[in-house]
């Protein structure tokens, strides 16, 4: 410890005489500073710090006191407010919310004389934006495309949060759609509250369907975009082409049944009666032919199977029995020169649009 200052002071007293006072000089602390974080989050503790110096290098002790609002303009120990429990050269508070508040820092030596020296200092909590996150929930895997014309699509935003733990609301739009025919009718999905906490919608047409998620916390908000591609239509297609076309030896007494296995990417026809809804389904044109005449269509009939009953013929009758498959951009194939009268027409390989197979029955 430095040696105080010394003082000399003369008292007289009348004709008593004079006093001489040596005793040391107590000078209070200087320089009293608080240092913090520039930014404070609303809801987390935030740690405050004060240095001081001591001309005499006494020992320092600390008090903190803490009011809402902005620091006065001047400084003084009769506008700081009751101190806090709190001691030692480092103060903490949860900031409540995102106003400004006043801190108070008060060092006093170890003589205690003179030391009222508050310091204050006057932060504003910020309040940090919120993240948003878009996440593909349908269709389902993890391929970035291109996804099939005519998928549902369903993207979520659960994924989304907040710093401060404030509620968000979600808004999803349209950044671009592949093309002005494009009404990919764009809902929220979300099965409860919160809603739009996930968004639907169609792909009517092929190309890039850019979907936005922009998400506020009421103060900030934060804006993410997601790209779906999406594929040209692509034909429905019959399959095991081999095991499906044959010549069938039958004893004319039983009954058949034909069936077949389709693959479509999701666009029933006609597009307003789809056979299954979840999925979409072609449509199927059986038709028959009896003994090498002409063909006949088995009117109003869409279904993946067929059965003929014994009573449709007769001994040494041969009868071809097709079926032929269409969706909404692509024509049955009876319709396509290339296919002619084939027993099978395919338009791209291993993907069949017809399928024949001659009964002979004996």
């Amino acid at each position: 410890m430095r040696p105080k200052r010394l003082l000399l002071v003369l008292a007289c007293f009348g004709a008593g005489g004079c006093l001489l006072y040596d005793g040391p000089i107590n000078r209070r602390p200087e320089n009293v500073v608080i240092t913090s974080l520039d930014v404070l989050t609303k809801g987390k503790m935030a740690t405050f710090e004060a240095s001081a110096n001591d001309p005499d290098g006494d020992v320092l002790s600390w008090v903190w006191a803490y009011a809402p609002g902005v620091c006065p303009a001047e400084v003084t120990a009769e506008n700081m407010p009751a101190p806090s429990a709190m001691t030692g050269n480092w103060f903490q508070i949860t900031p409540p919310d995102f106003s400004a508040f006043c801190i108070w820092a008060q060092a006093t030596d170890s003589h205690g004389a003179a030391a009222r020296v508050p310091a204050a200092k006057t932060m504003v909590p910020s309040n940090q934006a919120p993240q948003a996150v878009m996440t593909r929930q349908q269709p389902g895997g993890n391929a970035n495309g291109p996804f099939p014309l005519f998928s549902d699509f369903r993207v979520s935003a659960a994924a989304s949060s907040d710093p401060e733990g404030e509620p968000l609301t979600r808004e999803w739009s349209w950044t671009s759609l592949p093309n002005d025919r494009s009404r990919p009718n764009l809902h929220s999905c979300a099965p409860s509250d919160p809603v739009d906490m996930a968004a639907c919608f169609h792909a009517d047409e092929p190309g890039t369907y850019r979907l936005a998620l922009t998400v506020s916390d009421g103060e900030k908000q934060t804006k993410t975009e997601a790209s779906f591609l999406v594929a040209e239509d692509a034909p429905a297609c019959l399959h095991s082409l081999a095991d499906n076309v044959s010549v069938i030896p039958l004893d004319h007494t039983q009954a058949i049944a034909f069936a077949v296995t389709v693959t479509d990417d999701g666009d029933p026809y006609p597009p307003s009666q789809p056979s299954y809804a979840t999925t979409g389904f072609p449509l199927f044109a059986w038709s028959l032919r009896r003994n090498g005449g002409a063909w006949q269509d088995i009117a109003t009939y869409n279904f993946p199977t067929l059965t003929l009953a014994a009573e449709q013929a007769a001994l040494g009758d041969v009868i071809d029995v097709r079926i032929e498959i269409a969706d909404r951009a692509h024509p049955l194939p009876r319709t396509l020169s290339s296919c002619q009268d084939q027993s099978i027409c395919a338009v791209t390989p291993s993907c069949a649009q017809r399928l024949t197979w001659k009964v002979m029955y004996q």
